[in-house]
């Protein structure tokens, strides 16, 4: 957690958060974007390693594409997100917090780069529409299904996927 919060203090300290496309320097939580329901649109730095507990909570972000340094989403770090409808999860993310996308009634599409995160309860969204996709093949996965993923309305879509010739999920 340090050192994402170390790096989202740095840029505060100079007035601009330019990765993520607001200035954060009076009124906003150190955190991020916490409770600022007009953001819709975030770009993370390279240099996050971590996303900090609530830090996109309650914006209006439609979609995002996690660094590939990520290790760790903390909890409720995108939750009550209305609006998103897309993530994609890196293959370094070795943990999701509790609730991390809890109430993100719009999602339809997660997609895992890698194994299986480390999860204390079941990846919660509340979608009726949400699929999951994970590497075809990668028994992470495929040994956990039953306990990794599940909805308000039950288990989510759950598919495996193959990337070809074109970087195309198929």
């Amino acid at each position: 957690t340090e050192g994402a919060l170390d790096y989202i203090d740095y840029i505060v300290s100079k007035g601009v958060m330019p990765e993520i496309g607001y200035d954060i320097a009076t009124g906003e939580s150190a955190l991020g974007a916490f409770d600022c329901p007009n953001l819709s649109k975030v770009k993370l730095g390279k240099g996050i390693t971590n996303i900090p507990w609530g830090c996109f909570s309650s914006t209006a972000i439609e979609g995002i594409t996690i660094p590939a340094g990520v290790t760790r989403i903390e909890a409720y770090a995108f939750g009550f997100c209305s609006k998103l409808t897309s993530v994609t999860i890196p293959a370094k993310v070795k943990y999701i917090g509790d609730m991390a996308f809890v109430n993100t009634f719009s999602l339809t599409n997660v997609i895992f780069l890698g194994n299986l995160p480390q999860m204390n309860a079941p990846f919660y969204c509340a979608s009726f529409n949400a699929a999951a996709y994970y590497p075809k093949g990668n028994t992470t996965w495929e040994k956990n299904l039953d306990k990794a993923l599940w909805d308000s309305g039950g288990l989510l879509a759950v598919v495996p996927y193959t990337v070809n010739s074109k970087g195309q999920y198929v």
